[in-house]
């Protein structure tokens, strides 16, 4: 590992991680949701696969960096004849998470159309054991982001080693 890398998240931070992934509490009511999601819609004019695997090589660049504690954990790619799917587990330097969902369409011969959602999965950080569950029981309770799932987005957009032109991008509820 080279010097300025940062060490991935603990066992337990990993493990609670994936639970509130899945569950993600965060996002169960649309008004709490809206403070703490972020969405882009792009254009590449390249296929699902080689975006997908441009995201993954994204993902390893941007850890390669010195990223002030934070980490990008790639969670889950899933690649079919004319569509991808690809889910980051972005992990602050205090442990909270935040899921980056990346859907890829081919459009025939015009590339494909990729469909970013960030979001954040739960109130609490997932270094406190059970987190996901008491992020659960405290899904109603309102919190905002401060622009993070923005900057998520964002970074693995400009870390990206293919041409994206942004379509659409804001909160969406």
């Amino acid at each position: 590992m080279p010097e300025n890398a940062i060490p991935g998240p603990s066992c337990l931070c990993e493990g609670q991680a994936n639970i509130q992934a899945v569950l993600r509490p965060g996002v169960w009511l649309p008004g709490v949701r809206f403070p703490h999601q972020y969405q882009e819609t792009w254009h590449v004019a390249a296929n699902p696969t080689v975006c997908s695997q441009a995201v993954v090589e994204a993902v390893s660049n941007i850890n390669q960096q010195d990223n002030k504690g934070k980490y990008y954990q790639i969670n889950r790619v899933k690649v079919d004849n004319n569509s991808a799917f690809v889910r980051i587990l972005c992990f602050t330097r205090m442990r909270w998470v935040d899921v980056v969902e990346m859907k890829i369409t081919c459009e025939l011969d015009k590339g494909s159309n990729i469909v970013v959602r960030s979001f954040s999965s739960g109130i609490l950080p997932v270094w406190i054991p059970a987190s996901f569950i008491f992020s659960c029981v405290m899904f109603i309770v309102p919190f905002y982001d401060k622009g993070r799932n923005a900057k998520w987005v964002k970074a693995i957009r400009d870390t990206l080693g293919i041409e994206v032109s942004v379509c659409s991008g804001g909160r969406k509820c």
